[in-house]
C-alpha cells in the first residue's frame, strides 16, 4: 500500500502518538484505526505541511525533494544506496535522516515490517498524499510572495474542492460536477463585491480568527509576517495547544479567501488580505472583549491548600475505602450511604460539600476505571470494584500517576468532571480540545494575579465563542443571567461550562488555587502546575526533604514528611489518617491495628516497616502499648513461607524488588529471600511465583539438601 492510511495503520501506537507529538495534531481515539483517522485527516492539511516543512532540518528537506519532485520516477520507492547517490551523500548520512523521517511519519518503507529475502535492500517511499502536499509547499515556495497577485489568479491556485468550500462561505450555490469552474470563479469574485454578504461574513468570525483578520485589516497594506502576527494575537510560542490554534485561526481565513498564505524569498512566511477584499472591506463593528478582572491579593481569602498529588492520593484513598472490611456496595454514588461518604469526605484532599462530594468521587472512580485500578461502579449491577492493575499502581509514583491521571481526564469525550454537579449538562461537544485551549488562556493571565472567576469565564468565551465546538449541546439546570430563547443564552451558558471546569478538574487537579475576596466571591490564579502543563515539559517528582520518609511519635502517631503512594497505602493499612494539612499524620489505635491483622498482616511486619522507614525502632513503652491492646497479645497467625535462593550472589535486590512490585509479600532470608504464602492458596501461588521468576530469566530449580554436608548433629565430619 502506498496510501499514507494504509501506512499509518501499520505503525504501533507509540510511533503513531509520536509522529502525532511531531505533526503536532492531538489525538484522542483510544483505538489505532481513530488515531490513524485523526492523524490522516491533518497530515493532509496544507497548514500543517507548511507548519512541518518549516521545522524540518535542510537534509530532511534535500531528501523529501528529491522523492517529491523527480517526475522521472514518480511514486517509485528507493534504497538507501540509490538516495545517497542521487544526493551525493555518504551512506550513513543518508540512512540517519531516512530514520529520522520515518520517525516523524514521512517515510515509509515498502513492506512495512515484512521480513526481506536475503540479500534484498529495504526500499523507502513517500506516501502520495504526502507527495502531492510537498509539492504544493514547493510550488508556493517558488512562486515568491503573491502580494500583488490579482485575485482571479490566487484563485486559480486552489484546486476544485477548496473552491467550491470556499464558495459556500460566500452564499454560492455549489452542486458539485454542475458548475464549470470558470462560472464557479466568476461567481466567487461577484461575491467579494457584495458588501452585505462581506459584512456577513466578517461578522460571522470569532474567537482567534476575527483577532487576526483586525490585526491585519488595520496594518498598512494589510500583509504582516507570520511570526509577528501570532505574536500580537497571543498565539506566539510552542505546544500542541498553539499550533492548533494557530491553524484553525489562519484555515478559518483562507477558506474564506480573507487572508492567504504566502513566501517571501527567504522562505519566511507572511498572511496577506487580497488588494480587492481590502479594499472594498465594509467598516468593522468594533469587537468588546473585556479583560479578566483583577483581584487585591489583601481581600482573598484562599481556599485550604492541597497537595499537588492531591487526585492520585485521593484516587488511593477511594481505593483503600472500598477494600476495607464492611464497606458498603457501591453502583452509584448519589445512592451510597451517608455514614460511609461522611468517614471518606474527612480523608481526601478535595473535601467537597455533601451535595458534590459524589461527583468528585465519580470523577476519580472514572479516571481509575482508564487506568484499570478500579472497575465497574456504573450501575447497581455493576459495582465498584478494584481492578487487575491496582497493586502495579500503588508503586508508581505520585508524578508517574498525576500525568496518567491529566492525560486520561483531557482524553475523556466525557463531561466527568462537571456530571452532575456544575448545573450545565454538556454533550456532543469537543471537550478534549476544550479543556486545552482553556489551559493554554489560563496560563496566558499574569503570574500570581488573583482574578474574579466569573470574569475568566466570560473573557474565555469572548475570546473563543466556539471553544466547545461548533456542534456543542448544552442544557443548565438553573437560570443564567438571560432567559432561555435569548440571542446570548448560548454565550452565558458556555460561560457557566467554564467555570464549572475551573472549580472543579482544574482545581482539584492544583491547576488553579481558589479562594473568595472581600464579598464572598470566587477567585482563582493559575499555578505553577497549570504553567508546567501548558508548556508540555513533564512532570516531576517533588524533590524528597531531609532525614527519614516518616517520624514516629510516643502516642504511635506517624507524620508523613515524604508522601509516596506506597507510603500511603502501606500507613492506611495499620493506622487511621488523623489530618492531611500541613503535614500528613496517621495515628496507630485498637481498630486499625485489628483491622491490619484481620488483612493478614502481623504486629511485627508493622514494626519491622516503622524501624525501616524512620530509622528507629519503637521503645518498649509503644511495644506495651500495642500488646495491650484487646486480641493483639493472644493472636498468632499460621502460614507458608516459600525461599527464593538465587545462585547469584548480587540479583538478591533485583528479586526482592520484582516480587514486591508484583504484589507479593517479601523479607530477606538467612539464605535467600523469603515469600509468604497463603495455607489455602499455597500450591496455585507457588505455581504463580516460579512463574514469575522465569519472566526475569532465571531458571528454577528445587533445593534439596545434600547429605554429604548436612551436620547430623554428632559433631563428626558427617561421613
Amino acid at each position: 500500500m502506498r496510501n499514507l492510511a494504509g501506512r499509518l495503520t501499520a505503525r504501533t501506537i507509540p510511533e503513531l502518538s509520536r509522529i502525532a507529538e511531531f505533526w503536532q495534531t492531538v489525538v484522542t481515539g483510544r483505538d489505532r484505526h481513530a488515531i490513524v483517522g485523526q492523524l490522516y485527516r491533518e497530515m493532509r492539511e496544507p497548514r500543517s505541511a507548511r507548519d512541518v516543512w518549516e521545522r524540518l532540518e535542510a537534509l530532511e528537506r534535500a531528501l523529501i525533494h528529491l522523492l517529491a519532485l523527480d517526475d522521472a520516477r514518480d511514486g517509485a520507492s528507493r534504497t538507501i544506496p540509490e538516495i545517497a547517490a542521487a544526493l551525493g551523500w555518504d551512506a550513513e548520512t543518508t540512512r540517519d535522516v531516512a530514520i529520522a523521517l520515518y520517525r516523524k511519519g514521512i517515510l515509509f518503507r515498502e513492506g512495512g515490517d515484512e521480513e526481506l529475502p536475503i540479500g534484498q535492500l529495504p526500499r523507502v517511499l513517500l506516501p502520495r498524499e504526502l507527495t502531492a502536499t510537498f509539492r504544493r509547499i514547493q510550488d508556493e515556495i517558488d512562486a515568491g510572495p503573491l502580494q500583488l497577485v490579482p485575485l482571479p489568479a490566487l484563485l486559480a491556485l486552489l484546486d476544485v474542492n477548496e473552491l467550491e468550500e470556499s464558495a459556500r462561505h460566500w452564499g454560492v450555490e455549489v452542486v458539485p460536477g454542475l458548475l464549470e469552474r470558470d462560472d464557479l470563479e466568476r461567481q466567487v469574485i461577484d461575491a467579494l463585491g457584495d458588501d452585505d454578504r462581506k459584512a456577513a461574513l466578517l461578522a460571522s468570525l470569532k474567537g482567534d480568527a476575527a483577532t487576526v483578520w483586525d490585526l491585519m485589516s488595520s496594518t498598512a497594506g494589510a500583509s504582516a509576517r507570520l511570526d509577528d502576527l501570532m505574536g500580537a494575537a497571543g498565539m506566539a510560542g510552542e505546544g500542541v495547544a498553539l499550533a492548533q490554534r494557530r491553524r484553525t485561526a489562519i484555515g478559518k481565513l483562507e477558506e474564506r479567501l480573507l487572508a492567504w498564505h504566502t513566501y517571501g524569498p527567504d522562505e519566511s512566511r507572511f498572511l496577506f488580505i487580497p488588494q480587492r477584499v481590502i479594499a472594498e472591506s465594509p467598516r468593522q463593528v468594533a469587537r468588546q472583549i473585556s479583560a479578566p478582572v483583577m483581584v487585591d491579593t489583601a481581600a482573598v481569602e484562599p481556599d485550604a491548600w492541597i497537595h499537588p498529588w492531591a487526585v492520585p492520593w485521593d484516587l488511593l484513598t477511594l481505593l483503600r475505602a472500598i477494600t476495607a472490611a464492611g464497606a458498603p456496595s457501591i453502583g452509584h454514588f448519589e445512592e451510597t450511604p451517608g455514614a460511609w461518604l461522611n468517614a471518606i469526605s474527612g480523608r481526601l484532599w478535595n473535601r467537597s460539600d455533601e451535595e458534590s462530594l459524589p461527583a468528585y468521587l465519580a470523577f476519580l472512580a472514572a479516571l481509575g476505571r482508564q487506568e484499570n485500578v478500579l472497575e465497574g461502579g456504573e450501575n447497581r449491577d455493576a459495582p465498584l470494584a478494584v481492578g487487575r492493575s491496582w497493586k502495579q499502581w500503588r508503586s508508581r509514583s505520585f508524578a508517574n500517576q498525576f500525568s496518567h491521571l491529566i492525560w486520561w481526564w483531557n482524553a475523556s469525550a466525557e463531561w466527568i468532571e462537571g456530571a452532575g454537579r456544575s448545573g450545565v449538562a454538556v454533550s456532543d461537544a469537543g471537550l478534549p480540545q476544550f479543556r486545552r485551549k482553556l489551559l493554554v488562556l489560563l496560563a496566558s493571565l499574569e503570574q500570581g494575579t488573583w482574578y474574579d472567576t466569573g470574569s475568566i469565564a466570560r473573557w474565555v468565551v469572548s475570546v473563543d465563542p466556539d471553544i466547545l465546538g461548533e456542534g456543542a449541546a448544552l442544557a443548565t439546570a438553573g437560570s443564567l443571567d438571560v432567559p432561555t430563547g435569548h440571542h446570548d443564552w448560548a454565550r452565558h451558558a458556555s460561560a457557566a461550562v467554564v467555570r464549572a471546569a475551573m472549580l472543579s478538574a482544574f482545581a482539584w487537579f492544583g491547576l488553579v488555587e481558589t479562594g473568595t475576596n472581600g464579598a464572598g466571591r470566587a477567585v482563582l490564579r493559575p499555578t505553577d502546575m497549570l504553567r508546567t502543563l501548558e508548556s508540555t515539559d513533564p512532570v516531576d517528582d517533588l524533590a524528597a526533604p531531609a532525614g527519614p520518609p516518616l517520624i514516629l511519635h510516643d502516642d504511635l502517631g506517624v507524620e508523613l514528611i515524604d508522601p509516596t503512594p506506597l507510603r500511603v497505602w502501606s500507613l492506611s493499612a495499620f493506622a487511621d489518617q488523623q489530618e492531611l494539612r500541613p503535614v500528613a499524620i496517621y495515628r496507630m489505635t485498637p481498630a486499625s491495628m485489628r483491622r491490619a491483622l484481620d488483612a493478614g498482616a502481623s504486629v511485627s511486619d508493622v514494626t519491622r516497616y516503622l524501624a525501616a522507614e524512620t530509622g528507629t525502632m519503637l521503645t518498649p513503652q509503644m511495644l506495651a502499648t500495642l500488646q495491650s491492646w484487646p486480641g493483639i497479645d493472644r493472636r498468632v497467625r499460621i502460614g507458608l513461607l516459600a525461599e527464593i535462593v538465587p545462585d547469584g550472589l548480587d540479583q538478591d535486590e533485583r528479586l526482592i524488588l520484582a516480587l514486591r512490585e508484583a504484589g507479593w509479600v517479601v523479607e530477606r532470608g538467612d539464605e535467600g529471600i523469603r515469600v509468604l504464602l497463603d495455607p489455602v492458596l499455597a500450591q496455585d501461588q507457588l505455581q504463580s511465583l516460579t512463574s514469575l521468576v522465569r519472566d526475569l530469566g532465571f531458571e528454577t530449580a528445587r533445593k534439596t539438601p545434600d547429605p554429604h554436608t548436612v551436620d547430623d548433629g554428632s559433631g563428626g565430619d558427617g561421613r
